[in-house]
């Protein structure tokens, strides 16, 4: 009896020991199988990750490839042009026109597109005359910024354009005074340097009557024409005007004074700084002001 009683107690115990090892070996693939499901998704997240980084990796190296192709034919392009102009002695004899010729090359150098450059060269490399070369970089000029603001003009409407130029390229012996003078007001090497010749001839000439203003072109062309003619203009020239011109650009160290003071006292935030400005120097106008401040500026900016 005892031993039956023993039989069926170990049975039991048995039983009950092989429920907990079942249970325990669920419990433990159950586990596992999370911790393999987790692994395995570490895994393929790493793949994608080094799949992604390794397609970083080539693009980043072919955008290296072609900017270091751009770089090296944007520098070809740059030497071509700097020794076709050391090589001319920048198309001009005179040292005031061929240090102005210098800073342009630099210009078109820094602001051209390799392929505005490559162009470029190509048509300077096909001209033989000097006058003809500084008209192409004139005419480039023109063009890169017509080009940037968008201007398209198809043949008619650029032929249309040169007969109105034409028409417009008359000088007047006053204008060509007023481009004497501001050629002095901003000699070479001020920033916008046309721009602002442009300005000050449209600003201050009094018989514009049905007269367009001038552009930047039109001055480099007068300029040039002036120089190589030697053209002096007679002492009477202001009397056959009638009033005498205005001296906006002519500033006594009292008028300068109150400029300094009025620019530290008005900030450039202020929409009608300048204006304010005018009012407290009394004695020029607003665009007077404007001119005198960017001809400070750059003298500071020749000075470092």
């Amino acid at each position: 009896m005892l031993l039956l009683v023993r039989m069926v107690f170990e049975h039991f115990l048995t039983r009950k020991d092989k429920v907990k090892e079942d249970r325990q070996r669920a419990i433990r693939e159950k586990q596992e199988a999370i911790e393999r499901e987790k692994r395995e998704k570490e895994e393929a997240e790493q793949k994608i990750k080094e799949e992604q980084e390794r397609k970083a990796k080539e693009e980043r190296e072919k955008e290296k490839k072609e900017r270091d192709i751009a770089k090296k034919a944007m520098a070809q392009q740059r030497r071509r042009l700097k020794k076709m102009a050391d090589e001319a002695g920048h198309w001009t004899e005179n040292p005031r026109d061929k240090l102005t010729e210098m800073e342009r090359i630099e210009r078109i150098c820094i602001g051209f597109s390799v392929d505005q450059l490559r162009e470029l060269c190509d048509k300077v490399e096909q001209l033989t005359v000097a006058s003809e070369v500084v008209q192409a970089l004139d005419d480039a000029e023109i063009m890169k910024k017509e080009a940037a603001a968008g201007v398209k003009l198809t043949k008619e409407e650029e032929k249309n354009k040169e007969n109105e130029k034409q028409e417009k390229e008359t000088w007047t012996s006053e204008e060509i005074q007023l481009l004497v003078k501001a050629s002095n007001t901003f000699p070479s090497g001020t920033v916008d340097r046309w721009t602002q010749i442009a300005e000050y001839i449209n600003e201050h000439r009094k018989n514009s009557a049905g007269l367009p203003p001038k552009t930047e072109k039109q001055v480099i062309k007068q300029c040039k024409a002036v120089q190589t003619m030697n053209v002096k203009l007679p002492s009477t020239t202001q009397n056959q005007l009638g009033t005498a011109l205005p001296d906006e650009d002519n500033w006594s160290a009292t008028e300068q004074k109150l400029l300094e003071e009025s620019i530290k006292r008005h900030k450039s935030s202020d929409p009608e700084r300048w204006e304010k400005i005018s009012t407290d120097v009394g004695t020029k106008s607003k665009k007077a002001c404007i001119r005198r401040f960017k001809y400070l500026v750059q003298m500071v900016k020749n000075k470092k």
